[in-house]
């Protein structure tokens, strides 16, 4: 049986660029500062990396897929000038005010099973990373592991959330030497690279005892170590 392959589903506005609500000018895509170092060291821990987006932009009549597509390839030049690159981009151009009902749209999977038929996924260690409670409903509806990240619409979103294995994370005071340090069996860290160690920052208001499945950094770059060094223990010092 051939290997299956592991992934990472990734909404796109406010997740790898700046959201701009119903993003129809090429030009006003922008990266997200420290998204392409992400997905450069994602990829490097042979990770596919697949864009899972709704764009309902379609459907509502504010662009078309056309301009979509520029805007794509917009953002793939910006990658492959920064000598990375996308797996697949998967979008769903569904409004049901607009269109009807469909299976794409997210917190339905059907893009993610999809591209899970595609490149043979295996979803359970796999993730889904967003800034919506929709994007992690999406995962988990297919029992991918999931991260909610702050950027976009994340820290509203994170107002909403319900999770009652959830406590606080004790807050540092700036500069201080010894940081709190997240694992996850991913081999990602959640936290910044300073002297002494991963600084969690202020924002992290909560996080769950499960870590893999439900874990919330600032952004996408928050997720991983920048040197992409891998962590063995899981320990708060």
């Amino acid at each position: 049986m051939n290997k299956k392959n592991k992934a990472i589903f990734l909404d796109r506005d406010g997740v790898l660029n700046e959201e701009v609500n119903y993003l129809s000018d090429p030009n006003d895509f922008e990266f997200i500062e420290g998204s392409i170092e992400a997905l450069k060291i994602l990829k490097q821990k042979d990770f596919l990396l697949i864009i899972i987006s709704n764009q309902a932009g379609i459907a509502r009549g504010y662009f078309n897929e056309e301009t979509l597509k520029k805007i794509h390839d917009r953002m793939i030049d910006i990658l492959r000038q920064n000598n990375t690159t996308l797996d697949a981009i998967y979008y769903c151009p569904h409004h049901p005010e607009y269109t009807g009902p469909c299976d794409c749209r997210k917190p339905n999977p059907g893009m993610i099973l999809k591209a899970q038929l595609k490149y043979n996924i295996d979803l359970k260690n796999s993730y889904m990373v967003g800034d919506t409670l929709k994007d992690i409903q999406t995962g988990k509806v297919v029992s991918c592991k999931t991260v909610l990240v702050l950027t976009g619409y994340g820290k509203e979103e994170q107002k909403q959330c319900t999770d009652n294995d959830s406590e606080p994370l004790p807050s540092e005071a700036p500069g201080e030497a010894k940081t709190r340090i997240v694992w996850s069996r991913l081999g990602l860290h959640v936290g910044l690279n300073v002297p002494g160690g991963f600084h969690l920052p202020r924002l992290h208001s909560e996080a769950p005892r499960d870590y893999d499945q439900w874990f919330r950094p600032s952004s996408i770059h928050l997720l991983i170590n920048p040197d992409g060094t891998r962590l063995d223990q899981c320990r708060t010092v």
